[in-house]
Protein backbone atom coordinates (compact mmCIF):
# COMPACT_ATOMS: atom_id res chain seq x y z
CA UNK A 1 0.00 0.00 0.00
CA UNK A 2 2.85 2.38 0.86
CA UNK A 3 4.60 1.95 -2.78
CA UNK A 4 0.94 2.47 -4.15
CA UNK A 5 0.41 5.70 -2.25
CA UNK A 6 4.02 7.14 -2.77
CA UNK A 7 3.48 6.45 -6.24
CA UNK A 8 0.01 7.97 -6.41
CA UNK A 9 -1.55 4.73 -7.86
CA UNK A 10 -5.06 5.24 -7.10
CA UNK A 11 -6.26 1.91 -9.54
CA UNK A 12 -4.40 0.23 -7.11
CA UNK A 13 -4.88 1.81 -3.97
CA UNK A 14 -8.24 1.01 -4.92
CA UNK A 15 -7.77 -2.44 -5.49
CA UNK A 16 -5.67 -2.64 -2.19
CA UNK A 17 -8.51 -1.19 -0.03
CA UNK A 18 -11.24 -3.29 -1.51
CA UNK A 19 -8.60 -6.23 -0.37
CA UNK A 20 -8.37 -4.91 2.93
CA UNK A 21 -11.75 -4.81 3.70
CA UNK A 22 -13.07 -8.04 2.59
CA UNK A 23 -10.05 -9.55 5.22
CA UNK A 24 -11.58 -7.40 7.69
CA UNK A 25 -15.09 -8.59 6.86
CA UNK A 26 -13.70 -12.23 7.04
CA UNK A 27 -12.47 -10.84 10.62
CA UNK A 28 -15.90 -9.12 12.25
CA UNK A 29 -13.83 -5.93 12.39
CA UNK A 30 -16.97 -3.89 10.94
CA UNK A 31 -15.42 -0.12 11.17
CA UNK A 32 -12.32 -1.25 9.62
CA UNK A 33 -13.99 -2.89 6.63
CA UNK A 34 -16.43 0.10 5.97
CA UNK A 35 -13.36 2.47 6.50
CA UNK A 36 -11.22 0.56 3.72
CA UNK A 37 -14.67 0.21 1.57
CA UNK A 38 -15.40 3.68 1.57
CA UNK A 39 -11.51 5.10 0.82
CA UNK A 40 -11.92 2.40 -1.83
CA UNK A 41 -15.20 3.45 -3.35
CA UNK A 42 -14.19 7.48 -3.52
CA UNK A 43 -10.73 6.04 -5.14
CA UNK A 44 -12.45 4.29 -7.81
CA UNK A 45 -14.67 7.18 -8.48
CA UNK A 46 -12.12 10.00 -9.07
CA UNK A 47 -10.67 7.72 -11.48
CA UNK A 48 -13.89 5.87 -12.85
CA UNK A 49 -12.52 2.30 -12.38
CA UNK A 50 -16.31 0.79 -12.21
CA UNK A 51 -14.82 -2.99 -11.35
CA UNK A 52 -13.22 -0.86 -7.86
CA UNK A 53 -16.64 1.05 -7.93
CA UNK A 54 -18.68 -2.32 -7.82
CA UNK A 55 -16.48 -4.68 -4.75
CA UNK A 56 -15.95 -1.38 -2.62
CA UNK A 57 -20.18 -1.55 -3.06
CA UNK A 58 -20.41 -5.09 -2.30
CA UNK A 59 -18.14 -4.93 0.55
CA UNK A 60 -20.31 -2.04 2.25
CA UNK A 61 -23.26 -3.38 1.52
CA UNK A 62 -22.08 -6.85 3.28
CA UNK A 63 -20.97 -4.49 5.98
CA UNK A 64 -24.25 -3.16 6.65
CA UNK A 65 -26.18 -6.41 6.63
CA UNK A 66 -23.77 -7.64 8.95
CA UNK A 67 -24.96 -4.51 11.13
CA UNK A 68 -28.82 -4.88 10.36
CA UNK A 69 -29.48 -2.06 8.30
CA UNK A 70 -30.89 -4.68 5.12
CA UNK A 71 -32.27 -1.20 3.59
CA UNK A 72 -28.82 0.16 2.87
CA UNK A 73 -27.18 -3.40 2.14
CA UNK A 74 -29.97 -4.12 -0.26
CA UNK A 75 -29.11 -0.72 -2.18
CA UNK A 76 -25.84 -0.54 -2.27
CA UNK A 77 -25.98 -4.41 -2.98
CA UNK A 78 -28.60 -3.45 -6.32
CA UNK A 79 -25.69 -0.42 -7.02
CA UNK A 80 -22.59 -2.79 -6.96
CA UNK A 81 -24.89 -5.45 -8.90
CA UNK A 82 -25.98 -3.04 -11.57
CA UNK A 83 -22.38 -1.81 -12.04
CA UNK A 84 -20.84 -5.46 -12.68
CA UNK A 85 -23.81 -6.41 -14.87
CA UNK A 86 -23.14 -3.13 -17.13
CA UNK A 87 -19.45 -4.37 -17.82
CA UNK A 88 -20.20 -8.26 -18.07
CA UNK A 89 -18.35 -8.55 -14.64
CA UNK A 90 -18.31 -12.45 -13.41
CA UNK A 91 -18.89 -11.41 -9.97
CA UNK A 92 -22.50 -9.98 -10.55
CA UNK A 93 -23.47 -13.70 -10.28
CA UNK A 94 -22.44 -13.67 -7.22
CA UNK A 95 -23.84 -10.22 -6.40
CA UNK A 96 -27.46 -11.30 -7.01
CA UNK A 97 -27.34 -14.30 -5.79
CA UNK A 98 -26.03 -12.52 -2.20
CA UNK A 99 -29.06 -10.67 -2.76
CA UNK A 100 -31.66 -13.00 -3.49
CA UNK A 101 -29.87 -14.78 -0.16
CA UNK A 102 -30.34 -11.63 2.13
CA UNK A 103 -33.36 -11.98 4.38
CA UNK A 104 -31.66 -15.48 4.99
CA UNK A 105 -28.78 -13.75 5.93
CA UNK A 106 -30.60 -11.03 8.07
CA UNK A 107 -32.53 -14.17 9.34
CA UNK A 108 -29.42 -15.87 10.00
CA UNK A 109 -27.73 -12.65 11.57
CA UNK A 110 -31.15 -11.87 13.94
CA UNK A 111 -30.54 -15.09 15.58
CA UNK A 112 -26.99 -15.19 15.78
CA UNK A 113 -27.10 -12.05 17.52
CA UNK A 114 -29.87 -13.57 19.99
Amino acid sequence: MQLARESKHRRFISLILNKWGELYLQWRKWDAALTAFIESHETARKIGVQENIAAALYGMAQVAAAQGNIAQARQQGQESWAVFASIGHIKAAEVKQWLEELPLIMNALGEYLH
